[in-house]
């Protein structure tokens, strides 16, 4: 019988999908239109490419703010960095599995700073996020 603390696997969330190839606007509508922590990015398999947050589109904004702030008209963004495909901005993906420990998931996040993290199945494919105080909680029986 497995305990509880075992695995990560009852502490992930459901997280939201991209593709390679949608674009760094679709980003910034999925995350302004919907409460989204960490966004994976996959390839054409569906394996995970890599991971966003808001903090990589500030990045953009504050090393190119003129091409990034251009004026949306009729509901699209004209900016040329925002057509730019997600891949521009995106992190290479640092993921636990879902067959990981929560202390062993805590100490990846800890040495990193994140506050949440990708989870992956056996396969590569995103299994959802999990958050840094859900398993704090979780270990210290909060």
């Amino acid at each position: 019988m497995r305990d509880a603390m075992d695995t990560i696997e009852d502490l992930v969330k459901e997280c939201h999908v991209m593709k390679e190839d949608d674009t760094i606007e679709d980003f910034l509508r999925l995350i302004t239109g919907k409460r989204a922590d960490m966004v994976a990015v996959v390839d054409r398999k569906g394996k995970l490419a890599g991971t966003l947050i808001e903090r990589d589109l500030l990045k953009v904004v504050v090393e190119s703010p003129l091409a990034a702030m251009q004026p949306i008209t009729n509901g699209h963004v004209n900016g040329t960095i925002l057509k730019e495909p997600v891949t521009a901005i995106m992190r290479q993906p640092l993921c636990g599995r879902l067959s990981d420990r929560p202390h062993d998931i805590l100490a990846m996040m800890a040495s990193q700073e994140f506050k949440s993290l990708m989870i992956t199945d056996a396969e590569g494919r995103p299994a959802g996020c999990v958050r840094l105080a859900d398993i704090i909680r979780r270990l210290f029986s909060l």
